[in-house]
C-alpha cells in the first residue's frame, strides 16, 4: 500500500513535458542516437524501433543477410520503462549449428531504465538503467546512470556507463544534445565513448494516439569500425485512451467501507485532467405514465438495443413516489471485453429509457449469476455521467460484488418496510444461440540458432452457450493458417506447430459464488471435458477476492488423462496477488505443481494500460526426479490485448466478437549455459471462459480496480 501511495504521490520532472515523438536507441532504451537519456517511455505507451545498425560491433557479414536491431518497449509505471532487443548479423534463416551458415549473432535481450522521482533545477531528470539481462550469451550487458536537463528547446544529457561485456558500446562518460528545431524536426549531437555522431529526425503524427519518427545520423570520427551512416524508424503508440477524470475527492466505494480509496488513477497523470462539470445537475423527469407493462417493455427494448439480455426486472415502491426502486439483472451480450464498458452502457440505457424509477439496483451477470452490483439514483447517475464522483455526500455509484449485499443505509431509510411491489419479478433466461469468438493463434521462436523469427499461425474459433444459471458449454478449435520453415515438417519446431484442424477445448462448466464466514467474495468452478488438445478429465478452480479486491487468492486442482503423454497430469497449484496501484499494477506469486508435472514458482509484475496488459515474469520450475524438463529459470514477458471492436456484432440472438484476450510473449533462460528454449514449463490448464476470466473480468473486478477506471464508465454513459 505504501509503495502504491508513493507512486501516486510523487511526480517526476518530465511529466509536464508533452513529448509526443521520441526515438529508441538500438541499445534498447529511449535515447538520443545510440546513447540513453534520462527520459523514459511515458506510462501507458508502447514503442517499436528498427535500426540498420548494431553500434557496439562491426558488421562481419557485409553483403550477406541483414545487420541491425529491433527494439520494443513499454512505459510500465511512472518513470519505468522495460525493453526487449533483438540484434542480428548475417543470414537470418540458416541454422547456426550447420556448416556454411553465414550468421554471427541472433541475440535476444531485456533492458530497463528507471527515472528517479526528483524535482531539480532546469527540469533535470536522473535515471539508472541496465542493458542485456538474461540469456546464456550476454553480448551487451552494462549498467549506467544518466542525467538530462532542459534549457529552452535544448536537452543536454551526460552519463556514465560501466560495461560488463567486452562488446558493449559504452565504457565511461557519454553525452548528447538534442535540439527541438520545430514541432516535427529535431537535431542531435552525441558522443558514445567511441564515436561522435550528428543526426536529424522528423516526427509525423499518425493520429491522436500514435507517432512515427524517422532518424538519420552519421559519425564524425573514425575511432572504430562502427557503421558510418545509421537509419532508424520509431513508432510510439498510446495504449490507454485517457478519459476525463473528476477533481472531486475519491469517496469510499462501498457503503460499508471504512477507509477512503485513492483518487482516480485511470490516467498516468491524473492532475492533467479536470472535470467537465463542477456543479450538480438537476435530474430529468421521465414522461408520466401508469402503464407498468409498457414501461417494462420499453425498458427491456432499450436494454436489448444497448447489447444486454435481461435476466430479471422488478420495480418496488415505498409510500412516497420518490422511493421507487428498479431492480435489473443484465447479461452483457455485446460488452464482454471490459466490464467498465458494460456498466457505462447499461446505466446510459436506463437513464435514457424513460423509466419512472428514481433508484436503480443494477446487477451485471455472467451466465445469469451476478458478478457486479451497482446502486445509484437518477440524480446521482446524471451527475456522475457529467463528471462528479460524489452525490449528496456519498459515492454517486455504490459498487459491490455479486448479489449478497444489502441496500446502502440511506436507501434503506428511503424504502420503508411497507414497500410494495408494483410489478412482479420478471425472469427471462437468455439461453441463446452460441456466442462466437474469433482469435489468432500465434506461436513464435525468436532469436534462436534455427532462425531470427519463426512462427506458426492459426485461426481460433470459439463458441460459448449458457444452459442455466452458472451452467454452460464452451469449446474452441484451431485451423492452421501458415507456418514458417522451422515450424513446417522437418523443422526444428515441428512438434510445436499448429497442425490440422484441432479441437483444443470442449468443456461443460458450472460456477457459483460461495457464501462462507469469511470477508470478501469467493467463487468456485467445476469443469469437465477436453482441455489442451488431447487431454480429457476435469478440474476445480477457487477464487477469493478481499472486500475491496486489493488481495486475490486462487487455487486449482485437476486430473487429466493424456492421449499424447504417458503420465497422467495432476496439476495442483495456488497463487496470491496484491494490487499495488488499483487498476494499473499488480504483483503475483504462484507456486505448486503445474500442468506438465513440473514443480516450482512464478513471480509476476502485471501492468495494465487501458485494455492492454503487460506481464513481466520470472519462474523456476522443473521435475525434481529428473525425467525430462530439468529445473530451469526463465524470465520473459507476455502481452494481452482484446482483438476486434469493443462491441460484439449481433446477428439476431447470435453474437460474434474478436478474442476477449489475445496473448503473445517472449522468454529467455536466466543463469543457464545454453539458450535452448524448451516449451512446456509453468503451464496451467486455463479455461477460455470462467471465474478467472469473465467472472473476475480478467482480474479487473475488484472494487478498487473498478473505481480507478470509472472514467471509462463515464465514456460509456456519454
Amino acid at each position: 500500500m505504501l509503495l502504491g501511495l508513493a507512486f501516486t504521490a510523487l511526480t517526476w520532472a518530465s511529466a509536464a513535458r508533452a513529448q509526443s515523438a521520441y526515438a529508441l536507441s538500438p541499445l534498447g532504451t529511449r535515447g538520443a542516437l545510440n546513447t540513453p537519456t534520462a527520459d523514459v517511455i511515458p506510462w501507458g505507451q508502447a514503442a517499436l524501433s528498427l535500426s540498420n545498425s548494431n553500434p557496439e560491433i562491426t558488421n562481419t557479414r557485409l553483403g550477406v543477410g541483414e545487420f541491425g536491431s529491433v527494439v520494443g518497449g513499454f512505459g510500465l509505471l511512472p518513470g519505468l520503462e522495460g525493453m526487449a532487443r533483438l540484434a542480428y548479423v548475417g543470414d537470418l534463416r540458416c541454422n547456426q549449428f550447420s556448416s556454411g551458415c553465414q550468421s554471427s549473432m541472433r541475440d535476444l535481450s531485456i533492458s530497463g531504465k528507471y527515472q528517479l522521482p526528483l524535482e531539480l533545477p532546469l527540469q533535470t531528470r536522473i535515471a539508472l538503467g541496465f542493458t542485456d539481462y538474461g540469456g546464456a550469451a550476454t553480448h551487451f550487458r552494462s549498467r549506467y546512470a544518466v542525467a538530462t536537463s532542459t534549457i529552452s528547446k535544448l536537452d543536454l544529457s551526460l552519463g556514465y556507463s560501466q560495461r560488463e561485456s567486452e562488446r558493449n558500446l559504452q565504457s565511461g562518460v557519454f553525452g548528447s544534445a538534442n535540439w527541438q528545431v520545430s514541432q516535427q524536426w529535431q537535431a542531435q549531437l552525441e558522443y558514445d565513448t567511441r564515436e561522435t555522431r550528428v543526426g536529424v529526425s522528423y516526427a509525423m503524427s499518425l493520429g491522436e494516439r500514435s507517432t512515427l519518427l524517422a532518424a538519420y545520423s552519421r559519425k564524425l570520427s573514425a575511432n572504430s569500425d562502427q557503421q558510418t551512416s545509421q537509419i532508424g524508424l520509431s513508432l510510439a503508440i498510446s495504449l490507454d485512451k485517457k478519459p476525463t477524470s473528476s477533481s472531486a475527492p475519491a469517496p469510499a466505494l462501498l457503503h460499508t467501507a471504512a477507509a477512503p480509496l485513492p483518487a482516480e488513477s485511470d490516467a498516468p497523470n491524473p492532475a492533467a485532467y479536470t472535470s467537465s462539470v463542477q456543479t450538480p445537475v438537476a435530474p430529468t423527469t421521465p414522461p408520466p405514465t401508469t402503464d407498468t407493462a409498457q414501461q417494462e417493455a420499453d425498458l427491456r427494448a432499450a436494454l436489448e438495443r444497448a447489447g444486454f439480455a435481461v435476466w430479471a426486472m422488478q420495480i418496488t415502491s415505498g409510500s412516497a413516489p420518490s422511493a421507487s426502486l428498479r431492480s435489473l439483472t443484465l447479461e452483457p451480450r455485446a460488452w464482454r471485453k471490459n466490464r467498465l464498458d458494460a456498466l457505462g452502457h447499461a446505466l446510459s440505457a436506463w437513464l435514457d429509457s424513460g423509466d419512472p424509477a428514481t433508484h436503480l439496483q443494477l446487477a451485471l451477470s455472467y451466465q445469469g449469476q451476478p458478478v457486479l452490483q451497482v446502486y445509484t439514483t437518477r440524480t446521482c447517475a446524471l451527475q456522475f455521467r457529467q463528471g462528479l464522483d460524489l452525490c449528496e455526500g456519498a459515492p454517486a455509484l455504490a459498487l459491490s460484488n455479486g448479489n449478497g449485499q444489502t441496500l446502502p443505509p440511506t436507501w434503506a431509510q428511503a424504502m420503508p418496510d411497507d414497500r410494495r411491489t408494483d410489478a412482479s419479478k420478471s425472469w427471462r433466461s437468455p439461453t441463446i444461440a452460441p456466442q462466437l469468438e474469433l482469435g489468432l493463434g500465434l506461436r513464435t521462436a525468436i532469436g534462436t540458432e534455427a532462425g531470427l523469427l519463426d512462427y506458426s499461425g492459426a485461426l481460433e474459433i470459439g463458441a460459448e452457450m449458457t444452459l442455466a444459471k452458472g451452467l454452460g458449454l464452451q469449446a474452441y478449435g484451431t485451423v492452421p493458417l501458415a507456418n514458417s520453415r522451422e515450424f513446417a515438417a522437418g523443422g526444428a519446431f515441428e512438434t510445436s506447430a499448429y497442425s490440422g484442424n484441432t479441437l483444443e477445448q470442449a468443456l461443460v462448466t458450472y460456477w457459483q459464488a460461495v457464501q462462507l464466514p469469511l470477508p470478501g467474495w469467493i467463487a468456485a468452478q467445476l469443469a469437465a471435458g477436453r482441455v489442451n488438445g488431447g487431454d480429457d478429465g476435469g478440474q476445480v478452480d477457487v477464487l477469493w477476492l478481499s472486500p475491496q479486491g486489493q488481495w486475490r487468492a486462487q487455487w486449482q486442482a485437476g486430473a487429466y488423462e493424456s492421449a499424447t503423454y504417458v503420465q497422467a497430469r495432476r496439476p495442483v497449484w495456488g497463487a496470491v496477488r496484491y494490487s499495488v496501484l488499483p487498476g494499473q499494477w499488480q504483483l503475483e506469486l504462484a507456486a505448486g505443481q503445474f500442468y506438465n508435472m513440473d514443480q516450482g514458482w512464478r513471480i509476476s509484475s502485471v501492468h495494465r494500460m487501458g485494455d492492454a496488459t503487460v506481464n513481466l515474469y520470472m519462474r523456476e520450475t522443473g521435475r525434481p526426479e529428473g525425467e525430462g524438463l530439468p529445473i530451469v529459470r526463465f524470465a520473459g514477458f507476455r502481452i494481452n490485448y482484446p482483438l476486434g471492436p469493443t462491441r460484439s456484432s449481433e446477428l439476431g440472438p447470435l453474437t460474434v466478437r474478436g478474442a476477449d484476450s489475445w496473448n503473445w510473449g517472449i522468454e529467455t533462460k536466466v543463469g543457464a549455459k545454453d539458450n535452448n528454449i524448451t516449451p512446456g514449463y509453468g503451464l496451467t490448464s486455463a479455461l477460455r471462459h470462467g471465474i478467472t476470466s469473465d467472472v473476475s473480468d480478467y482480474d479487473r473486478g475488484g472494487m478498487e480496480d473498478l473505481w480507478a477506471g470509472r472514467g471509462r464508465v463515464r465514456e460509456g454513459m456519454r
